[in-house]
């Protein structure tokens, strides 16, 4: 039954005409909903609002979302990517680790329960390839990632590093960032 209403929800979001509600739930809805259940349906719909180039997809037959672990976020994730197709290919789930075969193919990388080195890793391996990086602290974005899904009073926020963004070579749709907190770019280095 649950997996069903979170669905409902996530589809029920995804056009981009509501990207207001789907990336900024209202404050009623927040208290109501797990965290884990809010942050897999924005990765859901990150993909809605996230432009990869051309090649990023060459001799490429599915779209896949990577992550390290499976918690509760992942798992709901897996749900809702059942018998969905991006970009005219099937959705999967995979799970990886930080060798540069592992990460090939991936377009968003979920980098959830790990420690900052083994996230640097990550991080390295990813920083040629065209993969949307999401954590759920704001550190992150101030270390290499792209993108932070990060708890703030009572709803998810995001923070993306746009400069990170642009160098993978990907684009975000104008209101997605004007949703969210711009933080500087710091290099891994």
């Amino acid at each position: 039954m649950m997996k069903r209403v979170i669905r409902a929800m996530a589809r029920h979001l995804a056009g981009a005409a509501r990207l207001g509600a789907c990336l900024w739930l209202p404050v009623m809805a927040l208290a109501a909903v797990p965290d884990y259940q809010i942050r897999a349906v924005y990765l859901f719909n990150l993909p809605n609002f996230v432009g990869w180039p051309e090649a990023a997809f060459k001799g490429m037959s599915s779209f896949d979302y990577c992550i390290v672990h499976r918690g509760r976020v992942e798992k709901t994730l897996a749900s809702l990517i059942e018998g969905e197709f991006r970009e005219g290919r099937p959705v999967r789930l995979r799970q990886v680790a930080a060798r540069p075969d592992d990460l090939r193919g991936c377009r968003v990388l979920y980098l959830r329960g790990i420690d900052l080195l083994e996230r640097r890793d990550y991080l390295r391996v990813g920083a040629s390839l065209p993969v949307l990086t999401v954590a759920d602290d704001a550190d992150f974005v101030r270390h290499g990632g792209m993108m932070a899904l990060v708890r703030e009073r009572r709803r998810i926020r995001m923070y993306i590093n746009l400069a990170r963004v642009r160098r993978q070579g990907l684009k975000m749709n104008a209101r997605l960032l004007q949703l969210a907190r711009i933080i500087d770019d710091v290099d891994l280095e």
